[in-house]
Order: C-alpha cells, then structure tokens, then sequence
C-alpha cells in the first residue's frame, strides 16, 4: 500500500502543476492501472470544488483531535499520513480531501473496487462516493443556471451508468433511472428558476441529445429493459417541460424545436418498422403525439396574434411536410396509434387565430370578420359585409343594368374598412387588437 501512496502523490502532484495528465500518469504505471485510475478521475472530480479556507482556530482544534484520535487508536502509518495530510495539502478542497481519503482506505482495506467514483456504478462500495462528490459540487453552486447545467452534467452520467448496467444485466439499473428523473427534475427547477431564453435552449437541446442517446442504447442492446423504456419516458415529459418554460419567452424557437422533436420521433418509428420493431414504432409515434400536444398548447397561447400566425405557418408547414412520412407506414401500426397521429396531423392543418374569431361575428360592413377579408368586393351579387347594406341598396341605380351599387363603384367608406383591419393576419379575433393572447 506504501508504494501506491507515494505513486498516488506524484502523479496528483505532477497534475496539478500542468506537467502530466490522468492518462500519462496511468501509461506509466500500467501495473496499478486498476488501482490508481478510479482515485484519479475523482480527484480531478473534487479538485472542480471551490477552495475551502478553514480558520486557524478550526485548523489547530483539528489537529489536536486528530492527535489525540491516533494517539488513542493506533493506525498504520501510510493512513496516518493520509490524514494529517488533509490538513497541510495546498491547493485542494479540504472537504474533498476526506473523500479521497476515504476513497484510499477503502482501496487498500481488500475491497478490491474495479469501479471508485467516477467509475462506479449503483451497487458498487463507492457509487455514495460518486454521488456525494455531486452533492458537494451542488452545495457550493450559488447560481440558478450553473446548477441547471450541474444537474444537466449529472443527468448525463446517470445515462452512461444505465447503458454500463444494460450491458450487465443488473437489477440496479432501477437506481440509475430513478437518479436521472431526480437530477432531470432539479435542473428543469433551476432552469425555471434563472428564467434565461438561453438557458431555456441550452436544456431542451441537452435533454433532446439524452433522449436520442437512451434511444441509441436500447437499439444496441437488443432488448426491450423496462428501464430504458421508463428512462425514455422521463426524458420526453422533461422535454416537454423544457420546451414549455421556452415557449413562453420564446414561442418561436420553442415551436422550431418541437417540429424537429416531433420530426425525430417520426423518423424513428419509420426506421422501426422497416426493421419489423412495431413495438418500438408505436412507442416513438406516443412520443410523437406528445409534442404535438405540446405544439397544440403553444399555438393556443398566441391564437389571434402576429406572433401565433407565424406559429401557425410552421406546424401547418410541417404537417404538410410530415404526412406522407407517416402514410407511407401507417397500415403496419396498431388503428388506435395510427387514428391518434392523424388526428394530430389534422389539428396541425387548422388556423388557430381564425378558430379563436368565429365565435364572435361582425355585425356589418366595418366589423366583418377577418376570415371574410379576402372576398373580392361584390362577389355573389352581395355587398361586402352582407348583413350591413344600406336600406335599399338593392335597388339598381338607373342606367346600371340591373346591378346593385357597388358592383361597378362602391362609395370609398363601403370598398374599405377600418383603419387597421385589413392588416390584420387571419385569425385576429373579428377586430381585436394584434397582439393580444386570447389563449
């Protein structure tokens, strides 16, 4: 053990000063590779602590109870040194010393650990090392977006321990998902929390890359796990969320990323079926479903303004673009999957802002609604606006031919409307003012 300690030593000196890296360290000493690279990867973990500056008086008081404990208990040399050194190391978190420290007694007291810290995985002696250390990193985070990219981070890992533990079949991997919904959910409540668009982004797109990889996973491991399977689900319902928090300060991107979701999700279940995984299809088409759930509730915020005609013009865009995706494997999906992404496609095909102006109708010629502005003046025999004509002016003048005023010349105050409605997009809510939300 005294001579991994000393090898141990140099190398975290010598990485410390710029002068080696993890891996040349680990070349030069491939014979404890085993042992050392675990103690290693969580140094460099805990040396991304920020310092920790006891006082002198907790210093001293210190000291003494450590000389006091050892004078009491007698330890091997090598450990005593371990620890007197948590007090004297210069440029390392003290608060991460001690669980190097404790990482090294336990290496050494015949565990035999393959996986410390980083490496670990639930189930193994120092997986509580491993998430004690994110703790710690959490602990002395004071800002909202920082902890929203921290969780981020951890989340991640949670994904590497999932696939590790696929790979070995283990029961644990209930573990790994539990803890990447935990850490899923603290960075969503951050990023809430810092209220940033990009931020807002950052996550969406992070949680986006997750999903594809648990994705990834479960195609290489041949097996449909229950984990993975629930994993994927969390990932999606964080998503969503994400997206949500970013449709409200920026509906136009939220929307952009929703269509390329949806559009993912879509290419998947093609690909499944071309290789006879319906069971797989029909998840990623649930999936699928869900953001155009989500892409009904954005539309629905902006209904009737500027903002929700451009909103309207992409998912009615994509749709378009979409549908013969879907046609072209729909008959090899279940009725009941198949039915509900057509409705989903049909509700991508309405116009949210004209919905959002029919109930309430023009009541002549200066409020006729929107929806009415594009026919041509005159059209069917009718004055524009129908119910609003002038007592009598059906009559044709003389001369005319029989036909009504306004078919040859309109009075100018009849032809047009009211400042500001012909400007309006469809959709505007029969003469409400642009951009006013009416969901």
């Amino acid at each position: 053990m005294k001579r991994i300690e000393k090898i141990l030593t140099a190398c975290l000196d010598d990485i410390e000063s710029g002068t080696t890296t993890i891996e040349e360290c680990l070349e030069r000493h491939r014979e404890l590779r085993d042992e050392l690279e675990p103690l290693l990867r969580l140094a460099a973990d805990i040396e991304k602590l920020p310092p920790v500056a006891p006082s002198a008086a907790f210093r001293a008081q210190a000291r003494a109870n450590l000389m006091e404990y050892t004078h009491d208990r007698p330890v091997k040399r090598g450990y005593r040194q371990w620890l007197t050194n948590i007090f004297v190391q210069p440029g390392w978190a003290r608060a991460g010393a001690i669980v190097l420290a404790i990482a090294v007694v336990l290496a050494g007291s015949g565990a035999g650990t393959a996986y410390a810290a980083e490496s670990s995985l639930p189930g193994d002696l120092l997986y509580p090392v491993k998430t004690g250390t994110e703790s710690l990193r959490e602990w002395f985070e004071a800002d909202a977006a920082a902890d929203a990219s921290l969780q981020i981070e951890f989340a991640s890992r949670r994904i590497e321990e999932i696939e590790r533990l696929i790979e070995k079949s283990s029961p644990d991997i209930s573990i790994a998902v539990a803890g990447y919904e935990n850490n899923l959910n603290k960075a969503l409540i951050y990023e809430r929390n810092a209220s940033a668009v990009h931020l807002s982004e950052e996550v969406a797109l992070a949680i986006e890359n997750q999903l594809n990889r648990l994705y990834t996973i479960e195609d290489a491991s041949g097996v449909t796990d229950p984990g993975i399977i629930e994993a994927e689900e969390i990932a999606v319902e964080g998503h969503v969320r994400s997206l949500g928090y970013l449709a409200e300060t920026g509906p136009i991107r939220a929307s952009e990323l929703t269509i390329t979701s949806m559009q993912n999700r879509l290419n998947r279940a093609a690909a499944a079926v071309a290789n006879g995984n319906t069971a797989q299809a029909e998840n990623a088409l649930r999936h699928f479903a869900r953001y155009a759930g989500l892409g009904e509730e954005i539309r629905d915020s902006y209904a009737g303004t500027g903002t929700g005609t451009s909103i309207d013009s992409l998912f009615q865009q994509a749709g378009r673009n979409q549908q013969p995706v879907f046609a072209s494997f729909s008959s090899q999906v279940s009725p009941q999957i198949a039915s509900e992404v057509q409705m989903a496609f049909q509700r991508m095909e309405r116009n949210r802002g004209q919905e959002s102006g029919n109930p309430e109708p023009g009541t002549g010629s200066e409020g006729q609604e929107p929806n009415d502005q594009g026919q041509g003046p005159g059209a069917g025999g009718e004055e524009p606006g129908g119910g609003g004509q002038e007592p009598g002016s059906q009559e044709p003048e003389p001369g005319s031919g029989g036909q009504e005023p306004g078919n040859a010349g309109e009075e100018p105050d009849q032809q047009g409307q009211e400042p500001g409605n012909q400007g309006q997009g469809a959709g505007n809510g029969g003469g409400e003012s642009p951009g006013m939300p009416t969901g």
